[in-house]
């Protein structure tokens, strides 16, 4: 909308304006609607004095009518989970009946029920726990800042609106699809939602027994995924077609899974062991998969992805793998490498100089339950020794990110530009976080470095480690600016962990 509304200030006179990005991508993945592209009468512009009236007439309705107790919010989200249920559930027979025996009858109660949802929709409170404080509902410190991040709760509300006023609103192509992409966003923020309420009822009561409903929720949305997907693509009449789309979807995850054993066949019978997980990792608009790989030495685990890379590098099926090194068959840190697929290219050549910079080009993430119910690991255990290099690892991925949110907000926008000083409030919270995030990393590497050291006394290389750590987090304590991302040299900070003494029983 920015981009219409320089267009139009520069060139007024038109009638319409039209806007298209051209993509740039090489992920290999089908985009169910482009946001870019708009048609928009110049009598439809807003005005922008609207905005300022409706922020001060939101705070006023919203100081009148939110909700001031707990009970009320809870009974607000539950009485809508329970509606959107019963949505998806009708719509979806509806659905089956018009596939499978050509029955286009929608029942009067089904106008009702919409209705009803999208009053339930409009008055549901979002989620901002700083206002639920404010009205006395607190939580511990151990749950509070998992909770403060929900942005995913209050976006499943708006997708879900959304995915309703354009599904079935004005009927053109387009609308449709957007309509079917909301709906896949909102059930894509199930899984946060559940999350969210998981921890919330872990210190406060459950008054209507949410967790009885969190199946029937997944299963609702899946199945009018699967049904919404197939009227899009015009299909026709179909018998039992339900039970048909569940299978196609479970044979295409299965022949991705089945296509990557076969490219790492030869990797296995080479002496690595890789296991392969029971189903794809759906994150919309993105398919992964996890697999874990078996290491000789649990400081280079790099050795034995670049012979997994050689092979997956032309794959694009998938856009995103995520890699847990085993060593003896089982999980001996707590992060795992999380890698596009679209970078393999890129990581590859360092590879195989065996460049540290590889990491760069790859992201760490927690291997949680979650991970873990992808594949089959019996054995979990600690290696000391490894926690150093996967920690150091884990510092260049989050100050890499420091750095760049540090970059963006340096760039001091034009403060008469609205949109942009939010953005800039937005990237000063994100520094925030980041540098709470590294003050923690870095002291936990100085404690591992130290429990090390009474192991290895008199090590060079650990007090060089240590020193490194102690002088940024004293100069990021004290919000001095930490030297520059590009100009810390992380390849001697890993030859640091190379050449420390390490035994590995």
């Amino acid at each position: 909308m920015n981009r219409l509304n320089h267009f139009r200030s520069a060139i007024p006179f038109c009638t319409n304006y039209h806007s298209k990005g051209s993509w740039i991508s090489s992920l290999n993945y089908f985009i169910s609607y482009d946001e870019t592209e708009k048609n928009i009468p110049a009598t439809n512009f807003p005005y922008p004095s609207d905005k300022e009236f409706n922020v001060i007439w939101t705070q006023i309705v919203e100081g009148e009518f939110y909700p001031d107790t707990y009970f009320e919010y809870i009974k607000s989200w539950s009485t809508l989970r329970r509606t959107i249920i019963q949505f998806n559930n009708e719509i979806s027979n509806i659905l089956i009946r018009k596939f499978q025996f050509n029955q286009d009858l929608v029942p009067d109660s089904i106008k009702e029920l919409l209705e009803n949802l999208l009053t339930q929709l409009k008055n549901t409170p979002l989620i901002d726990i700083d206002r639920w404080e404010r009205i006395g509902i607190n939580f511990s410190d151990r749950i509070k800042e998992k909770l403060q991040n929900n942005e995913k709760m209050n976006s499943y509300i708006s997708s879900y609106r959304n995915f309703l006023f354009q599904y079935y609103g004005i009927n053109s192509k387009q609308n449709i699809r957007l309509g079917f992409h909301n709906f896949q966003d909102a059930e894509a923020n199930l899984f946060q939602m559940h999350n969210f309420f998981e921890l919330v009822y872990s210190e406060k009561p459950d008054y209507f027994n949410d967790y009885l409903i969190v199946q029937d929720e997944i299963q609702s949305f899946h199945n009018f995924r699967l049904l919404l997907g197939y009227q899009i693509n015009n299909h026709g009449q179909k018998k039992s077609v339900l039970k048909y789309l569940e299978q196609k979807e479970k044979a295409e995850r299965k022949e991705i899974i089945q296509e990557i054993k076969g490219l790492l066949k030869s990797v296995n019978e080479s002496g690595i062991q890789v296991f392969y997980p029971k189903d794809l990792i759906i994150e919309f608009p993105f398919k992964s998969i996890i697999i874990a790989y078996s290491v000789n030495d649990p400081c280079h685990t790099e050795l034995e992805l670049l012979e997994i890379f050689k092979k997956m590098s032309d794959y694009s099926k998938i856009q995103y793998v995520y890699l847990i090194p085993l060593y003896h068959k089982g999980i001996f840190t707590e992060f795992g490498f999380k890698v596009y697929i679209a970078n393999v290219p890129k990581i590859l050549p360092l590879l195989i100089e065996n460049n540290r910079e590889f990491w760069k080009y790859m992201l760490s993430f927690k291997i949680t339950n979650y991970y873990k119910k992808f594949v089959t690991i019996n054995n979990e255990y600690t290696i000391p020794e490894y926690e150093i290099y996967s920690q150091l690892f884990q510092f260049c991925n989050e100050f890499q990110i420091f750095s760049e949110i540090n970059k963006i907000i340096l760039l001091k926008p034009d403060e008469t530009d609205e949109n942009l000083v939010k953005l800039e409030n937005r990237f000063n919270i994100m520094k925030i976080k980041a540098r709470e995030k590294i003050i923690q990393l870095i002291q936990k590497n100085i404690d591992l470095l130290k429990e090390y050291q009474l192991k290895y006394p008199n090590n060079g290389y650990s007090n060089e480690l240590i020193t490194f750590y102690q002088l940024n987090l004293e100069k990021i304590k004290s919000n001095q600016m930490i030297d520059d991302f590009e100009n810390i040299d992380y390849i001697r900070l890993f030859s640091y962990v190379d050449s420390m003494p390490i035994n590995i029983e």
